[in-house]
């Protein structure tokens, strides 16, 4: 797919969404995909942009935008999120869960990685068995949130600030750390991350 929106969703909205590609596609928010559910999916080199279209106006809607280059109110099994571009969430933003999931290479201004602020469909985002590494941003590389709740994840490095800290069980940040502070994916450039 290579598709431009001036409202949400450039690459889909509102689809189930089975081994599919998104790529380089654009929107105000969820450049890849916007209030979607998706499995097996490739999202790479999708860019949510903020000023795409000056007139879009959101109405009473909470959406952001330039936020979730990836996804935005997405749910993710199992998927790649890599090389995503926008202001806040550059991968993955406010996302229903994330189960299996590799999140990497993402890039924005804010949480570079992931953002879950709790306004999606359920109360708390979740992300189970992720790796989310590698992302850059201005702040909070990896992830930030205010209701995040992840078990068995892998991320690093370590935020300094209190909505890098991640609460539940079996999150491998501390020994990735002891090991030497990195994940060795073998080829990363060509969208091999296995290590």
């Amino acid at each position: 797919m290579a598709n431009v929106a001036l409202g949400n969703g450039g690459g889909a909205y509102g689809c189930h969404l089975i081994n599919c590609i998104i790529s380089n596609n654009v929107a105000t928010s969820g450049g890849g995909a916007y209030d979607s559910q998706l499995f097996g999916c490739l999202v790479a080199g999708n860019y949510a942009e903020t000023n795409i279209s000056p007139n879009f106006n959101p109405g009473v809607s909470s959406v952001v935008p330039g936020a979730g280059g990836g996804i935005y109110l997405c749910s993710a099994t199992n998927c790649l999120i890599a090389n995503n571009k926008a202001y806040e969430g550059g991968g993955v933003y406010d996302a229903t869960g994330l189960v299996n999931c590799t999140v990497v290479s993402n890039v924005a201004s804010f949480f570079g990685g992931v953002y879950l602020n709790g306004l999606s469909l359920s109360p708390y985002g979740y992300a189970y068995n992720c790796i989310i590494y590698y992302n850059a941003a201005g702040t909070n590389a990896n992830f930030g949130t205010t209701n995040l709740f992840a078990d068995h994840c892998c991320t690093f490095p370590i935020g300094s600030q209190k909505s890098d800290d991640l609460t539940g069980l079996g999150n491998q940040r501390d020994v990735i750390q002891r090991m030497g502070g990195t994940v060795g994916f073998q080829h990363a450039p060509q969208f091999n991350f296995h290590n």
